[in-house]
Parts: structure tokens; sequence; C-alpha cells
């Protein structure tokens, strides 16, 4: 796909220029890929970046938003299967420094979730803000299991790797 920014992280991310987490990129679809970040301080955390340089939802295209769509909610089916959440947070700023491209975070709402990190103050359970970081290990073992969901239950045509 056309349309990178070589300033843009995700964008660099994207083409394989660099990488941005130390778990293995989930899964690739037509229009999105799908990746755990890392580190993170919770489990269960999922991000989906659109693979063209793109910086608002208003931008997608009809076959990228109902794709995102069909994504998303699968996504959250796999949680929910895997984890037993009681909800999931769907999230989109794309606004801090390197990241303009357009991504969604689909966090893992446990049931006994510490009040630090409800609704938008999750957001500190990532990156720098990170404390006590789930191991590479965990954060890989969820992105296999989540891939095996994903393969088993999304339409075979959406499906690139």
């Amino acid at each position: 796909m056309g349309n990178f920014d070589e300033n843009c992280l995700s964008c660099q991310s994207i083409q394989g220029k660099i990488r941005l987490s130390k778990a293995p990129r989930i899964l690739e679809t037509n229009y999105w890929v799908v990746e755990t970040p890392t580190p993170i301080s919770v489990k269960g955390w999922v991000i989906l970046a659109i693979k063209r340089h793109c910086i608002a939802i208003h931008e997608l295209t009809t076959e990228e938003m109902v794709e995102l769509g069909k994504l998303s909610h699968i996504i959250c089916q796999a949680l929910h299967s895997i984890m037993k959440t009681e909800k999931e947070y769907l999230i989109q700023f794309s606004e801090s420094d390197g990241f303009p491209h357009l991504h969604l975070h689909i966090v893992a709402r446990m049931p006994e979730w510490p009040e630090a990190l409800m609704g938008p103050r999750v957001m500190k359970a990532m990156g720098d803000w990170a404390e006590n970081p789930i191991s590479t290990e965990e954060a890989t073992a969820l992105a296999l299991e989540m891939r095996e969901y994903l393969l088993k239950h999304l339409p075979a045509d959406l499906i690139i790797k």
C-alpha cells in the first residue's frame, strides 16, 4: 500500500524498517496490522494500525472502515473468550510524538480492575508509563493465542498473514 510518511514511526514499523514491539505481530489483513504493544503493564492489549499513512478516522475509505469493524469485533470476542474480560476498551487518539498515524487500542478490561486504570487512565499502563510491565514471553504467548483465534474466526479473504 502507498501513502507512507518516512517520519512516522507507525509507517516505519509497517514497512518493516523498525519494530515497535518485542512480541510477534498477531496478523495482517488487507488494510490493518494487528499487534500487541510492549511494554505494557496489563495483559490483553492489542493495537490495530492502518497500513497506509492516515491520521484521522474520517480519512478512512468505506472498505477500510468495514474491515476495521469486522476486525475489532472479532478481536473483542477473542479477548473475552481467552481472558474472560468484563469489557474491552476501544481507544483512538493517535497524537503521541511520532505516532500521528491512525491506530486503535483494544484493551482487555478485567472484572477486578484497578481504579487507577479505569477509562482513559489505562493509557498509563503502556509505554514509558507502564509500571511492572508484563514479560515479553507473556505478551508473546497471548499474541500467538490471539493469532490462532483470529485465524479461525476471521473471514479468510481478510487475512494476509
